[in-house]
């Protein structure tokens, strides 16, 4: 670093050199012309003739230092790309999308084709004045056409996966004029009640016979200031959520690929007279602290129950996207709980699983416990209860039958355990 900081201090004062060196060549190539009617300039005699400014011009190329002709930096350049202005670009250019399968962008779920209000909840109504989609003109030549005019964009949410998709359906029907995920990419400004975005759409996707075509750019119009607004914290709101939608869909694939090289290798050690559908590994090698995994998975959100001086009782976020794992001691034999959150790394949960108590749904993907927890106290410090009681928020129902197996499971160990 210090050698190439040198470097670039030489040559920045050689640079200067050549600057002086391009103003005095200048000067001599384009000498000051006598004018009839200027006196002064006639009184002054001219300093150097044609062969003087040549020998000068000559000399000059004594001052070049041959070793900075070819210089080399060794040194490591990052730069620093504003994503902002390039989605910002790439929406003014046309139709292109970035991403390939396996990105966290990339949204393989297809959009459903109807509304189904047992599986959906509608969260917004917006109205719109106009809207555009960018399409082919002719050739290679793209333009605004309209696709609606006086509508309505609606934001559904899927009950189950959470993921919030955009539709407008044609005034005379029920059939859609734009139907798509809303996208993971920002919204763009292009004017005054104007926004515009980028999207799969798949609507366009059946229009043209060709899914490719599917991904295009989108232009709304709206009528005032308040329903410009209110699209704009809507869609932010609805893209946050299939952000976080997507990496855990990511993670959980992750996780289930992981879970099927563990059984493969355990299901390869164990005798055929085992039970290979043990969830319990016992098998599993024990860490440095005396202590194995028995299991691990994600939990979307994490609640605990508080009460005020007042006894009024309030549900306080914990954690979010968390991962929750069941540990076994080797000398008591006991499971406990230990849950960390992903972003901060920080220890929420850390207990034995009780075996006085049982789990109770809070909803489809809901579990709710009741135990003694050092961590979850202190977060509690103003609240009058002591015993804390937990609810976690899973990321789907396989993983909320399976914690509900694995609690349970896991509560009979830790009861022959307390009983030795």
């Amino acid at each position: 670093k210090s050698e190439g900081l040198e470097q670039i201090k030489s040559l920045k004062e050689y640079q200067q050199t050549l600057n002086d060196m391009d103003s005095k060549y200048q000067s001599l190539t384009n000498p000051p012309k006598q004018t009839k009617d200027n006196d002064d300039e006639k009184d002054k005699p001219e300093t150097m003739d044609a062969s003087q400014r040549k020998e000068e011009i000559l000399s000059m190329t004594k001052q070049l230092d041959p070793k900075h002709a070819e210089t080399e930096f060794g040194a490591t350049i990052k730069l620093r790309i504003d994503t902002n202005d390039i989605e910002s670009l790439i929406n003014n250019i046309g139709s292109i999308r970035i991403g390939k399968p396996g990105d966290p962008e990339y949204d393989e779920e297809k959009v459903p084709s109807i509304i189904d209000t047992n599986l959906e909840i509608l969260l917004a109504e917006i109205p719109v004045k106009k809207l555009y989609r960018w399409a082919l003109k002719s050739g290679d030549d793209y333009t605004w056409k309209s696709r609606c005019q006086r509508t309505v964009i609606l934001f559904y949410q899927n009950k189950t996966s959470y993921k919030v998709r955009m539709i407008v359906k044609e005034n005379e029907s029920d059939n859609l004029l734009m139907n798509q995920w809303v996208a993971t990419k920002e919204l763009v400004e292009k004017e005054k009640l104007v926004w515009l975005w980028s999207s799969f759409d798949a609507t366009i996707a059946k229009e043209e016979g060709d899914e490719k075509k599917g991904y295009t750019k989108w232009c709304a119009k709206f009528f005032d200031d308040i329903a410009f607004e209110r699209f704009e914290d809507q869609y932010n709101q609805a893209r946050k959520i299939n952000i976080q939608v997507l990496e855990n869909e990511e993670k959980v694939a992750k996780q289930k690929e992981k879970q099927q090289k563990l059984k493969k290798k355990y299901e390869a050690e164990i005798s055929r007279d085992e039970d290979i559908n043990d969830i319990h590994d016992e098998d599993a090698e024990y860490y440095e602290n005396d202590e194995k995994l028995c299991f691990e998975m994600d939990v979307w959100k994490t609640y605990l129950w508080s009460k005020d001086a007042s006894g009024k009782g309030s549900w306080k976020g914990y954690a979010d996207k968390a991962l929750l794992q069941f540990f076994e001691n080797r000398n008591n034999k006991k499971i406990r709980i230990v849950l960390r959150e992903h972003e901060t790394k920080e220890l929420k949960l850390n207990h034995w699983i009780p075996t006085d108590i049982a789990l109770k749904s809070r909803g489809d993907q809901m579990w709710e416990w009741q135990v003694y927890d050092d961590l979850a106290t202190k977060f509690l410090k103003n609240s009058t209860l002591k015993l804390a009681t937990i609810c976690g928020t899973f990321i789907d129902k396989k993983d909320t039958t399976k914690f509900k197996e694995l609690f349970e499971k896991y509560q009979k160990i830790n009861q022959k355990a307390e009983a030795i």
